[in-house]
């Protein structure tokens, strides 16, 4: 269920935004055909140009609100793909220390320097 979420964010942005796109454009056009109805010219010119604002605003609210989403899941799954690289050169480092110098602890080698001669 939480395996692979950057990818699962990711698509769930991109079928958000094709909703959002979808629901917009339709209502855009539901509100100009309703709008041929309207006897009274100031609530008909008023339906038309809530129309044509659903039409371009409402996609590209849409769009707009799924980069965000989209851009989530890609840190997600960048975040993942650097914690595997650092873990992977991590145990390198590891085992050239230990055939290095295998009776030292390994885990010495990310030890501070000599704190005497850093105070120098």
């Amino acid at each position: 269920m939480y395996n692979n979420i950057g990818d699962k964010i990711k698509l769930i942005a991109k079928v958000v935004a094709w909703i959002g796109i979808i629901l917009s454009v339709a209502l855009g056009i539901f509100t100009l055909v309703a709008s041929a109805n309207v006897p009274d010219a100031d609530t008909r010119l008023s339906m038309i140009f809530s129309g044509v604002i659903y039409l371009i605003v409402g996609p590209l609210a849409a769009w707009a609100g799924s980069c965000i989403t989209y851009g989530f899941g890609y840190l997600i799954n960048e975040t993942n793909s650097i914690r595997k690289h650092v873990t992977n050169l991590e145990q390198q480092l590891n085992q050239m220390q230990v055939k290095k110098d295998p009776g030292k602890d390994s885990s010495a080698m990310w030890a501070p320097a000599n704190q005497d001669s850093a105070d120098e």
